[in-house]
């Protein structure tokens, strides 16, 4: 978990309050066979004159240890351990699976691998920790869509509201790909897609015309997400679109609205037919083109665009299957038709923690 704010506005400090925890397991991959990790409670008293002895163990006594300020964290496989002095000295402690980050400075240089625990400073503006997690759900989504296998190499994109500024949003840097996005590298946007602060990146804000046009609204979506997959889109092109042939479809199928393909979206025109389309509901297949799918968080975005996922893709199986179909009940279908839309629960209490713990495992990188 990452996070940086302000503490406040008397603060000494003319950076951002980092505190960060690295697993055990980021720390052994940084070790080598000549310097393996010690943690070992026994050894968090080694004296700093020893420190130079082992210098993995050097680092890690540096992040369960100190008092936390802005900070870099980088590693390098060659350390002599003569930097690794704490800026601030500190009562840190180990809990049973995580150490906690401290301020330290370390040389920078590339590791023989990529570190996906590498904590790096966010901009010396000023940002509220409401902004900073939606930056964390945001990238964490960008790169779950990618890990799922939803992306389009650099193309669509998925854009979150800034909490308390309705008219401002968070939105890829073009040209990164999905699993390349991190939470200090989204740009804010306004509605019309100009950067209202600074930012070397670029935005692709014609792009932004159709969620931008959705944000605006309808208030209540936090999340626009939109995919090119190859399920979504192909179930797009059909026809009579998700078809009620499952369990996964009927939970869905209810809250999906249609709209007809007449370009890339940039007319206004098109803009409020796509809105009289999507109505209430929260999935609008894009007809010959994808999907488009809403949230009132990014959780929900992201737990909604996986079930319809989920049941495209299913149809599509039992398509090329041949195989005879057992129907559904009238009863049944009609009631999934008549649920009320945007799902049973809120994904934000259940799947969106797991999601996230199994993007940790795989790689954290988001978080920078």
């Amino acid at each position: 978990m990452q996070r940086f704010y302000p503490e406040s506005t008397e603060d000494a400090w003319d950076g951002w309050k980092c505190e960060t925890r690295v697993g055990i397991s980021d720390l052994q991959a940084m070790a080598t066979p000549q310097h393996p990790l010690q943690h070992e409670t026994s050894h968090l008293s080694l004296p700093r004159d020893r420190r130079a002895e082992n210098p993995i163990f050097d680092i890690y006594h540096c992040i369960i240890g100190c008092c936390s300020r802005l900070c870099t964290v980088h590693a390098s496989d060659k350390w002599d351990g003569s930097a690794a002095d704490c800026v601030r000295g500190g009562n840190g402690g180990l809990t049973p699976d995580w150490g906690v980050c401290a301020d330290f400075r370390v040389p920078v240089s590339h590791w023989r691998k990529p570190m996906a625990s590498t904590v790096t400073a966010m901009p010396s503006t000023r940002m509220s920790e409401p902004e900073w997690q939606t930056r964390l759900d945001l990238a964490a989504c960008y790169h779950l869509v990618d890990l799922f296998g939803w992306s389009d190499l650099i193309n669509t994109r998925i854009t979150a509201r800034v909490p308390g500024q309705d008219d401002h949003f968070l939105i890829n840097p073009y040209g990164l790909l999905f699993d390349e996005i991190t939470a200090s590298s989204l740009v804010k946007i306004d509605s019309e897609g100009n950067k209202v602060e600074p930012s070397e990146a670029e935005v692709n804000s014609g792009g932004f015309a159709i969620p931008s046009t959705v944000h605006m609204a309808r208030p209540e979506v936090a999340c626009v997400l939109h995919t090119h997959s190859i399920a979504g889109c192909a179930v797009s092109m059909q026809r009579d679109g998700l078809l009620p042939l499952n369990q996964h479809a009927l939970q869905v199928i209810g809250d999906v609205a249609y709209h007809d393909y007449e370009g890339t979206g940039r007319n206004p025109d098109e803009r409020a037919r796509l809105l009289a389309d999507l109505g209430d509901r929260h999935i609008l297949v894009l007809r010959n083109h994808g999907l488009l799918i809403v949230g009132t968080s990014i959780a929900a975005a992201f737990v909604a665009t996986y079930r319809m996922e989920r049941a495209c893709a299913m149809q599509l199986a039992f398509q090329q299957s041949g195989a005879a179909f057992h129907p559904i009940t009238d009863e049944v279908v009609t009631a999934a038709y008549s649920r009320p839309t945007g799902g049973r629960n809120e994904p934000a209490k259940f799947e969106w923690p797991a999601l996230l713990r199994k993007l940790d495992r795989i790689d954290p990188s988001y978080k920078q």
